[in-house]
């Protein structure tokens, strides 16, 4: 029998006869070539084909990876989380689009707590809340709202019983609808109570009623709202009703005034960069946001900041009047593109403006003996250093001047730890506009971290959430030629909420 049979060949060359450029006669399973010179044949298969060091056709090297090549360190390259929303934000900023993407805030609802009694809740109140609640100069804010709702008995001091109780109900048990419930509550009996007409005494139950909604609307998970705004803006139209000084004469009235201010203040922040049709905003005959930027509205806010200052303490005094300079700078700051920036006038606003904010330095030394003045002047100093960073960077003088900032925003970081946890949202924002590193970045959360830990009815989700944004936009563009304006930033991403930033 012949073992030998018919040879049969392949379409292609042995992979040997390939590599040595010779003819092939394609023969199973070794060729003759190969088996002539005896060297081993490849065989027909499949082989995978890399371009040899000396083959200078085929292994080609970019231009660009061989100018840059000694600075493709690892660092230099890095992933950026971005969701299909920072993306439309992206494009927005770029492709100056007319219509915004919308950031959308969840909102879980609970049945718990439903069998509340009052006595457990205002209990909870008294024992655990009242303690936590102080005035932005450091005063029992949590007595004094207890002293006037107990003060007279009244639709005014019912209805500030019932936001109280409201409040200690959404801190217990989230946003419940118990909690909803004693709110609904409130409002009812401060419609009762506004129908008798209005004294000095009742307006102070009023205000104290109103902001404890406003409290209530801003902490915890309640994010479906803009009703905070609301409720600030009845607190001032009361305030006017019966006049600032009457009112003021009221016993715990200035402290309430104090309050109002301060939130109003942080208030202007947020509208001045969310540009939403005012259309948007709940019961827009109460919540008409036009006053709070006016002339008229900016000269009866120093007013009233003087008499606060008054009859403050010299270190709460030092709190209050970066707050009222940074009131100034968001009135006055205009986008760069506007044709008003290129003026004398406006020049010497800011540069005054600049001016008054530096001449404020004050010693916020961490070695002071008085807690509470210490934090008072750590309060002072980190407003006083967000405030000079913001102005900073809104008037496009950042970039000749980034290692000066840099250095503002490392100083309010040390100091954001001393001072209460309740001023810190605003500061965290601004400084962590800055933050461009991972490990800066870390750091911003890690302080926004510990100031929940501190006090956990403040979530700052949205401080959390507007950073993220900022940051991604930040990532987005860094090796883009025409970058937005940090106004134009700020602005898209505030305005891209349904909710107006609450920082207070």
């Amino acid at each position: 029998m012949n073992a030998a049979g018919p040879a049969t060949s392949s379409k292609k060359r042995c992979g040997t006869c390939i590599d040595r450029k010779v003819s092939c006669d394609r023969r199973f399973p070794r060729c003759t070539s190969c088996i002539k010179s005896n060297r081993k044949c490849q065989g027909y298969g499949l082989r995978l084909s890399w371009p040899r060091a000396s083959d200078a056709k085929r292994s080609l090297i970019s231009r660009a990876a061989t100018s840059h090549g000694a600075n493709n360190t690892p660092s230099r390259f890095h992933m950026i989380n971005a969701s299909s929303w920072d993306i439309e934000v992206h494009n927005f900023l770029v492709a100056r689009r007319m219509i915004r993407p919308v950031m959308m805030y969840p909102l879980l609802w609970s049945s718990s707590g439903s069998n509340a009694t009052d006595q457990s809740l205002f209990r909870f109140f008294r024992e655990t809340l009242k303690p936590n609640l102080s005035s932005f100069s450091s005063q029992p804010l949590g007595e004094a709202l207890l002293r006037i709702a107990l003060s007279e008995v009244s639709y005014a001091g019912k209805a500030l019983q019932h936001a109280l109780l409201a409040f200690s109900a959404q801190y217990r048990y989230g946003p419940a609808f118990r909690a909803e419930e004693l709110k609904i509550s409130a409002i009812h009996a401060l419609t009762l109570s506004a129908a008798e007409g209005m004294s000095a005494h009742k307006a102070v139950q009023h205000v104290a009623a109103g902001m404890v909604l406003c409290m209530f609307e801003t902490q915890k998970s309640s994010h479906s709202t803009n009703h905070w705004l609301c409720y600030l803006s009845s607190s001032r139209t009361l305030i006017e009703s019966v006049s600032v000084e009457k009112f003021w004469r009221v016993s715990d009235a200035p402290m309430l005034l104090e309050w109002v201010s301060y939130h109003e203040i942080l208030a202007r922040f947020s509208l001045r960069h969310w540009r939403k049709p005012e259309a948007e905003l709940p019961s827009q005959v109460i919540c008409d946001t036009r006053p709070f930027t006016s002339p008229e509205t900016r000269k009866k806010a120093r007013v009233e900041l003087s008499m606060i200052m008054g009859q403050a303490s010299l270190e709460s005094k030092r709190f209050f009047e970066p707050l009222g300079l940074l009131s100034e700078v968001v009135a006055e700051i205009l986008p760069p593109d506007n044709l008003e920036t290129h003026k004398e006038e406006y020049r010497n606003k800011i540069k005054t403006l600049r001016a008054e904010i530096e001449s404020l330095r004050t010693s916020a030394s961490c070695s002071l003996a008085d807690l509470k003045a210490q934090k008072i002047a750590a309060k002072s100093e980190v407003y006083r250093l967000s405030t000079l960073v913001y102005l900073s960077r809104t008037t496009d003088q950042g970039e000749q001047e980034d290692s000066g900032i840099a250095m503002l925003v490392e100083r309010g970081l040390e100091l954001l730890p001393v001072m209460g946890t309740c001023e810190r949202p605003l500061p965290l924002l601004i400084f962590g506009c800055e933050a461009c590193t991972d490990e800066e970045r870390h750091r911003i959360l890690d302080l926004v971290s510990n100031a929940e830990k501190t006090l956990p009815d403040r979530e700052l989700h949205s401080v959390k959430k507007l950073l993220h944004a900022l940051w991604t936009q930040d990532d987005l563009h860094t090796d883009s030629i025409l970058k937005p304006t940090y106004i134009e930033k700020l602005s898209t991403v505030f305005s891209a909420s349904e909710l107006l930033p609450h920082f207070a």
